[in-house]
């Protein structure tokens, strides 16, 4: 616990955490208006996306194919119901968090 607690402290990983803020900020400052979208936050290091949907339940279906969608391109996210959250980890790559939204932004622009 106190190594890890170290690793947290180190100003590499400050920088790591301050790199996913901002770029979930600049993320959610383009797509927060997307019309299949009901929310979109930066909150730190965690993206929190709301999708719009005609049903107010928890056990919702867009919930399987959004699991799945990532899942198939080897992203591991885990919707609950209609809120996809995205919490990388601290040595994620800037070019792989934009792999994510990429990836993200599909599910905004296709069929899903």
């Amino acid at each position: 616990a106190l190594a890890s607690l170290d690793l947290l402290l180190e100003d590499a990983c400050f920088l790591q955490r301050e790199m996913i803020k901002i770029s979930h900020q600049n993320f959610c400052n383009q797509w927060s208006l997307h019309p299949k979208l009901k929310r979109c936050e930066a909150l730190g290091t965690i993206l929190a996306l709301e999708y719009k949907t005609a049903h107010h339940s928890y056990f919702q279906p867009i919930r399987d194919r959004l699991y799945r969608f990532f899942l198939n391109r080897g992203i591991l996210l885990r919707p609950l119901g209609n809120v996809l959250y995205v919490l990388p980890p601290y040595c994620i790559q800037a070019e792989e968090l934009q792999f994510i939204y990429d990836q993200i932004i599909l599910t905004l622009e296709g069929d899903l």
